[in-house]
């Protein structure tokens, strides 16, 4: 799910272009986000922010073992 990420991102992060920070859609998708930033040779929250949404993030499975919580994140409140 990580390649398959960076595919979208790859006109992005590849190449001399400078994108400062992926806003993702939700929480869950932040820590594919970040791994796919260090594929592309970035070091998230140095080279590129990455945000999330819903403020769920320290509750998703998927980061028990993260390396990378969101920059940021937007608290909907629901």
């Amino acid at each position: 799910s990580v390649r398959f990420l960076a595919g979208y991102f790859a006109e992005h992060l590849a190449g001399n272009q400078k994108t400062d920070a992926l806003i993702m859609i939700s929480d869950s998708y932040v820590e594919m986000a970040t791994a796919a930033c260090r594929l592309f040779g970035k070091t998230p929250h140095q080279d590129i922010d990455v945000v999330g949404y819903d403020n769920t993030w320290n509750v998703l499975g998927e980061f028990h073992a993260q390396t990378s919580p969101p920059s940021a994140t937007v608290d909907k409140r629901n």
